[in-house]
């Protein structure tokens, strides 16, 4: 059977009124512009993808949580780490959800993988629901980080860890806003009560490392 959470009406933002920077602004894909982003954000976000879930080394049993899905690559690849688990997700374009659904299609329909139109402020997740929350390239679109991490942090199990993946420019005006970014990541862990707060760097070809922001729920 095949599970879909509905989703939310999205006619109220006609795709010729987006733009690239109400895009970069609000961090929701849609229209032309949003189907071009489900193409390339797979190789974009190539090497954040696959270090956060090395990081992780879920079980094959956990129940994975992904905030801001994307196209579903990270989705797919911990369903494949979790053959006896769950993995379900949030995002708020509905051209991503498209896409997504389409690449996990069999997950889906196998019941393994649960994926909805949403926002991280408001999950429709009952509580202690997972071991596990990641999210890729996101943290600095939420509009209310702190408040966005404690309702994440409703949805985890005591213990369950939250964990932001990001890039790591080693040099430049990149790496001052980065770092700007990686301070409020662990301020808004620890505002929303999370303890053990880490931040690893894994090391990558380019001319950026991957950031792993973290923290676990009391």
């Amino acid at each position: 059977m095949m599970t879909i959470c509905p989703p939310e009406d999205d006619a109220a933002a006609p795709p010729e009124a987006f733009s690239a920077l109400k895009w970069r602004r609000d961090g929701r894909p849609r229209g032309l512009l949003g189907w071009i982003a489900a193409q390339g954000m797979p190789l974009v976000n190539r090497r954040e993808n696959r270090a956060l879930v090395e990081w992780l080394a879920p079980a094959p049993g956990d129940a994975i949580l992904e905030i801001g899905f994307g196209p579903g690559v990270t989705a797919r690849a911990l369903a494949r780490r979790t053959p006896n688990g769950l993995v379900a997700g949030v995002d708020h374009s509905a051209v991503m959800l498209r896409r997504a659904l389409r690449r996990n299609l069999a997950a889906v329909a196998e019941g393994r993988m649960l994926l909805c139109h949403g926002s991280p402020e408001r999950l429709p997740f009952r509580d202690g629901m997972f071991d596990a929350a990641v999210a890729v390239n996101v943290f600095h679109f939420f509009a209310a980080p702190a408040a966005a991490c404690r309702e994440i942090g409703r949805v985890l199990r005591p213990g369950g860890r939250l964990a932001f993946a990001t890039r790591g420019p080693r040099a430049g005006r990149g790496y001052d806003i980065a770092k700007a970014r990686h301070a409020r990541a662990r301020q808004s862990l620890a505002e929303a009560g999370f303890t053990e707060l880490d931040t690893a760097i894994v090391t990558a070809r380019g001319p950026h490392d991957v950031i792993i922001i973290s923290g676990r729920r009391r």
